[in-house]
Formats: structure tokens, sequence, C-alpha cells
């Protein structure tokens, strides 16, 4: 369990500060969501037409008829993190990744209501959407999300980092 947290506190780290978004596990765009789900369903409708059994003439073709874009736009929805577009505004707001990374100026208070609304997408929203999907079902344990007062407490601190305290030693 301790190594799984370091690699993804890695991998978070990467999302939120690294200089290409695209390195980290936990990045994800629409794009690579679609693919992902038309190689499942791909994969689905090959095994439903050697197995013998029939299939709805939707499963590989999602986007044809009435419906069926609205259906796979439904559906994508649901594999779409709670996160993704919060990290990205966190992101721009700290200039990280855009040409003049140099020049932008932070605002601190907005920086700190963006950090905020990552924050609460990553621990809780994401985490109370996936409870709901049953993705931990099997899990010994099942993550539990930050509450709100929580995330409001570690964004409003105005603790010296402990780094910058003169009795820190490297």
């Amino acid at each position: 369990m301790p190594v799984h947290c370091i690699v993804w506190g890695k991998e978070l780290y990467k999302l939120c500060f690294g200089p290409k978004v695209e390195e980290s596990m936990l990045f994800e765009d629409e794009a690579s969501l679609r693919a992902e789900r038309e190689a499942e369903e791909n994969e689905e409708a090959g095994e439903n037409s050697h197995s013998g059994k029939e299939t709805n003439g939707n499963a590989s073709n999602k986007e044809d008829g009435e419906n069926g874009k609205d259906s796979f736009e439904g559906e994508l929805e649901g594999e779409k993190s709670t996160y993704m577009e919060h990290i990205n505004n966190l992101r721009e707001h700290m200039g990280i990744g855009s040409p003049n990374d140099n020049s932008i100026q932070i605002d601190e208070s907005k920086l700190r209501f963006v950090a905020h609304q990552s924050l609460t997408a990553l621990f809780q929203t994401e985490i109370e959407k996936q409870i709901k999907m049953d993705r931990y079902k099997t899990a010994e344990k099942v993550p539990i999300p930050l509450s709100s007062p929580d995330l409001e407490n570690a964004i409003s601190t105005d603790e010296i980092p402990p780094t910058e305290k003169d009795t820190y030693q490297q």
C-alpha cells in the first residue's frame, strides 16, 4: 500500500506541476477516452461474434443512428474524471505549460480558489464518483473522500512551510 501511495503522489505531482501534463498516468483527454471506449466496444463485438451471440448492431458504431452520438457522449461522461478540467485550470493559473511561464502574474486569492476546486475534484468528488460506480467493491479498504472543511483548512492555512523555517536542515 505505501508503494502505491508514493507512485500515485508522483503521478499527481506530474499532473499538477510537470512541464508536460500528458506524462502523468492520471492525465486524460477526451480523445484518449473515446479511443479507449471504442477499443473496448470493438473487443466486445469481436467476442460476441466469435461466441455466436447476436449483437444489436450498435456495438461497433455507436455514433450511427438517431441518438447514437448522444448515447456515446453520455457514456463518455460516466468515464470522464471530475478533476481534469480543474487541474488544467490550476496549471493555467500557475502558468505551467504555457510559453510565457515566467511572465504570468499570479493572483494568490484566485490561485487558492482554483487549488481548492482542484483538490475537491481529486479528493472528494472523484472518490465519491468511483464509489458510486462500485470500483472498490472488491477492495479491502475503500477510500474515504475528504470533507469540504478539511480541504478548506488545507488551502487556507498561512503556516510557513517546514523548508522555509529557520530550523530546517537538509
